[in-house]
């Protein structure tokens, strides 16, 4: 999976939950170790992950 589509579903899914949709912590979980092991966890990416589960959970 590219990166660009891993923002993708990041971005999807922290839209989801702003409208209150059940969070999903294993997903988040799925994708972060994906993009960990592919070495391109980018700086404004992990923002947008840290801040979605901070405000999330």
């Amino acid at each position: 999976m590219s990166e660009l589509t891993i923002g993708q579903q990041i971005a999807r899914h922290h839209a989801e939950a702003e409208l209150g949709y059940p969070i999903d912590p294993d997903r988040w979980d799925t994708l972060v170790r994906q993009i960990e092991a592919e070495g391109s966890l980018h700086a404004e990416l992990s923002t947008t992950i840290f801040d979605y589960l901070r405000s999330a959970l």
